[in-house]
């Protein structure tokens, strides 16, 4: 499940019973006590996410693919217009991501353009164009965790992590740091994780506070046999005053 940010506006997907499939999404307003949307997947979705404001379904479809495969669908809650962006060319559908206000910030699917992986940005009014706000040269060993839970919204907090253990070397591995919204080439680099990920729950998947000012994210430290909350306080000159 998610929420806006006002809590007034509610997205889930609903399961088979007694599976864990995704046949559903649904959409309900509190404020309307109203079900804005209610979706049959086909076959199944991997998830759903509202962006803050309520009015923006992300729905993640589960599917990859070139040949057009759809696997994105923006709607629009308030027209009903509901946009599908393709896996591959033209739309490079966002991979793992994460909503802001009207905007969703998502790790590329695809190499767009023969340079290699990226962090994208697009408006969610016009979800078929996206720019590149963070670029790796020909490096795709990184799986990313996106949150966008801050006010201040210049500035994204990525984690990233090795698809398997052991720890990788190479820029930005395996670490917790932060990208500007606003255009490519600035950087927040706040701490390694120390995770080495064998299975699911080993990911740090670190999640940013509403002020800004602190970072939460679990470890199993050097590949330890248990995980543990870490909590990262960000320099105050990281700390933005206001959006």
């Amino acid at each position: 499940m998610s929420n806006s940010l006002d809590d007034k506006t509610f997205a889930f997907t609903v399961d088979k019973p007694d599976e864990r499939v995704a046949v559903r999404c649904t959409v309900w307003s509190r404020e309307k006590d109203k079900v804005l949307l209610n979706e049959k997947a086909n076959p199944e979705f991997d998830e759903v996410q509202i962006d803050k404001t309520g009015r923006y379904l992300v729905i993640k479809t589960g599917l990859t693919g070139k040949d057009h495969v759809i696997r994105v669908r923006v709607a629009d809650l308030e027209t009903g217009k509901i946009s599908d962006l393709t896996d591959a060319e033209p739309d490079y559908a966002p991979g793992h991501s994460d909503n802001g206000l009207g905007t969703v910030v998502a790790v590329s699917s695809r190499d767009s353009d023969g340079l290699g992986p990226s962090i994208t940005l697009r408006k969610l009014d016009d979800p078929h164009n996206f720019i590149h706000i963070l670029r790796w040269p020909k490096d795709w060993t990184q799986s990313f965790h996106i949150s966008m839970l801050a006010d201040n919204e210049n500035w994204a907090l990525l984690s990233s992590y090795t698809g398997k253990a052991p720890l990788s070397k190479g820029l930005f591995h395996d670490e917790i740091f932060q990208v500007t919204t606003k255009g490519p080439g600035f950087v927040h680099r706040l701490a390694h994780h120390h995770s080495v990920r064998s299975e699911f729950w080993d990911e740090p998947r670190a999640n940013i506070s509403r002020d800004g000012r602190f970072v939460t994210f679990t470890s199993n430290w050097g590949g330890a046999k248990r995980h543990d909350v870490f909590i990262l306080r960000v320099p105050d000159e990281f700390v933005p005053r206001k959006n």
